[in-house]
C-alpha cells in the first residue's frame, strides 16, 4: 500500500541501466520523464546516522552584522544605526564588540529564564565559546539583551519595526547559546524503478534543542550545511510522484560580495575592527570604488 506520509520528497534521478543519468538533450530528459511519470516508487535502500547541529556563539559586531543582511536584509550601516538606538534606550549592550563572552550576571539570569520556559532545551553547563579572530579585543561582552526576561513580545510594541527585528534576532541568538544541540537523523534513501534509480539525503528532526528558539537560516557566520528535512522513512515504503522538473546546470562563477560577505571577508583578513566595518563599506561606495547590484556589488 502507499505509505501514508504526506510529506513532499525531493528526489535526484542518479542512474539509468546501472550507470550516471547524464542526458546530453532536453529530448533526452523530456523521454524519461514521460516515462516515470504518475508511477509508484519503493524504498529500497535506507541508511541512517545521528548527527548534532551546536548552537551558535552570542553576536559580536561582525556576525550581528552579517546576520542581520542574510536574516533580515540590513546593510551594516542600518544595523549599526538600528543596534546604537537600542543601546541607548537600555535594551541591549555595546554593540561594537570581540568578544562572545556573557557575563555572569548575565548567564545566571539566561538560565534562569531558560529553566522556567525551556527547561528541557536548556544546557546543564554554561557554553564558552573562544574568540572569532586573531587579535580579538574583548573589553566588551558579547551582544545581548540587557534583560533576557523582556521578551520580543514585550518590547514590540515600544519598538519601531526593523528595532523590534534586531532586537529579536539578538534576544534568540543568546538564549540559544545557552542550549543543547539539535539532534537529527541524515538520511539517504535509494529507490528503483526498472532501469531508473533515485536517490535523496536530508534529516530528521528528533531534538530541537537551540533551535526552539532560534533557527540557523542561511547565517554566513554558521558553518553548519543546512539539510533537506525529510520525512520519516521506512524500508519498502511507496511514494507517489507529483511532479518532476528537467534543470539544467552550468558551472557557476562564485557569487559577488554583498555586505554581509564582504565584513565577514574584512574579519578574515583582519582588516579594520568592528567599529570601522560600516565606514569602510560606506567608503567604498561613496568614492565609487564598488556600486550595489541590489543586494550585492560589482
Amino acid at each position: 500500500t502507499q505509505t501514508s506520509k504526506k510529506e513532499d520528497l525531493l528526489l535526484d534521478v542518479v542512474q539509468y541501466k546501472g550507470k550516471k543519468f547524464e542526458p546530453k538533450t532536453e529530448k533526452e530528459a523530456q523521454s524519461a520523464v514521460d516515462f516515470l511519470n504518475k508511477s509508484h516508487y519503493v524504498v529500497t535502500d535506507l541508511e541512517t546516522k545521528p548527527t548534532g547541529s551546536k548552537p551558535r556563539a552570542p553576536f559580536i559586531t561582525s556576525t550581528l552584522q552579517q546576520t542581520a543582511s542574510t536574516r533580515l536584509g540590513f546593510g551594516v550601516k542600518k544595523t549599526m544605526m538600528l543596534a546604537q538606538r537600542l543601546y541607548e534606550a537600555g535594551y541591549i549592550t555595546y554593540m561594537r564588540t570581540d568578544s562572545t563572552a556573557l557575563s555572569q550576571e548575565a548567564l545566571d539570569n539566561i538560565f534562569a529564564f531558560g529553566r522556567e520556559n525551556y527547561k528541557q532545551y536548556m544546557s546543564e553547563h554554561v557554553i564558552e565559546y573562544g574568540k572569532v579572530a586573531k587579535g580579538a579585543q574583548e573589553a566588551h561582552e558579547a551582544i545581548r539583551p540587557t534583560d533576557i526576561y523582556l521578551t520580543p513580545t514585550d518590547v514590540k510594541n515600544r519598538l519601531g519595526n526593523d528595532e523590534y527585528k534586531l532586537y529579536k534576532l539578538i534576544w534568540e541568538r543568546t538564549l540559544a547559546s545557552q542550549m543543547k544541540p539539535a539532534l537529527f537523523d541524515t538520511l539517504s534513501v535509494s529507490f528503483t524503478l526498472k532501469e531508473f534509480g533515485f536517490r535523496s539525503s536530508g534529516s530528521v528532526l528528533k531534538f530541537a534543542g537551540y533551535l526552539a528558539v532560534y533557527q540557523e537560516g542561511e547565517d554566513l557566520d554558521s558553518d553548519k550545511e543546512e539539510n533537506t528535512k525529510l520525512p520519516e522513512l521506512e524500508y519498502h515504503d511507496k511514494v507517489e510522484v507529483v511532479d518532476f522538473k528537467c534543470e539544467e546546470h552550468q558551472t557557476k562563477p562564485p557569487a559577488r560580495y554583498n555586505e554581509a560577505s564582504l565584513v565577514k571577508t574584512l574579519e578574515d583578513y583582519g582588516i579594520g575592527r568592528p567599529s570601522t566595518y560600516a565606514n569602510i563599506i560606506r567608503v567604498l561606495k561613496d568614492r565609487a570604488y564598488v556600486s550595489m547590484d541590489g543586494q550585492r556589488s560589482c
